[in-house]
């Protein structure tokens, strides 16, 4: 970020204190509103699925991941942003590019995503693989409030093709599928000292092949499940 400017007055009065040391950084990785032409923004934190149960039934529900991204910023309101989210059993990679627009109180911003999932299980008596290419197009609207930013936002989750194998056994499906959306509430709390934490909450409304590539459904009623997330920002 640029170093903030300081009123006339001000810099009169300092003239013997020496330099102005700069003001760290403390842009949003979140919020819509940049990050500025030449900037980085990083994150890294956890994220934890809470499947509905009548997917999994009696089994294990609750699935965490390791989460982390990279945002820089372009000219005129661009960006461009690598995430990732990994646990072995599920994982997903995306890049995208988005457009930016903000006023001192609020901003908004478009996207779009692309990227692979890809997931293993290796137990004895049962070894297979998933993996799929998707498609995440959305728009985010942030509000700032002192040093604190929250955002709302909305992602459509589109199926371009999976494949799965069990064994010896391979299915394929290569077709364009909706499978839900992906409702994301997220705050920042900026340090100044520069940095940020994070915290939030995703309502994913998806189809049981999204939510868990394990249960090879090809069912299309989807089911709404809460996704917590908690981080730290660079």
């Amino acid at each position: 970020m640029a170093v903030a400017a300081r009123p006339a007055t001000a810099r009169a009065d300092d003239a013997t204190a020496g330099p102005e040391e700069p003001r760290p950084d403390r842009g949003a990785f979140y919020y819509p509103g940049g990050p500025d032409a030449g900037e980085l923004r990083g994150v890294v934190g956890l994220s934890l699925d809470v499947l509905p149960r009548r997917l999994v039934e009696a089994e294990q529900r609750i699935v965490p991941r390791v989460t982390g991204g990279v945002r820089v910023g372009l000219p005129h309101g661009l960006w461009l942003d690598a995430r990732v989210s990994a646990i072995v059993l599920s994982n997903e990679l995306l890049a995208g590019v988005g457009w930016s627009y903000a006023t001192p109180d609020c901003a908004f911003e478009l996207h779009e995503r692309l990227g692979l999932w890809f997931g293993a299980i290796g137990v004895e008596g049962f070894d297979a693989t998933g993996v799929g290419l998707v498609n995440a197009p959305g728009m985010s609207f942030g509000v700032a409030a002192g040093d604190v930013r929250f955002t709302l936002g909305a992602t459509a989750i589109l199926s371009h093709t999976q494949t799965f194998r069990v064994g010896g056994l391979t299915l394929r499906r290569n077709r364009l599928t909706f499978e839900g959306l992906e409702l994301p509430l997220t705050v920042e709390s900026m340090w100044p000292w520069g940095g940020a934490m994070y915290a939030g909450l995703t309502m994913v409304w998806a189809r049981p092949d999204y939510q868990l590539w394990l249960v090879f459904s090809d069912g299309e009623t989807r089911q709404l499940y809460p996704r917590f997330v908690v981080g730290y920002e660079i």
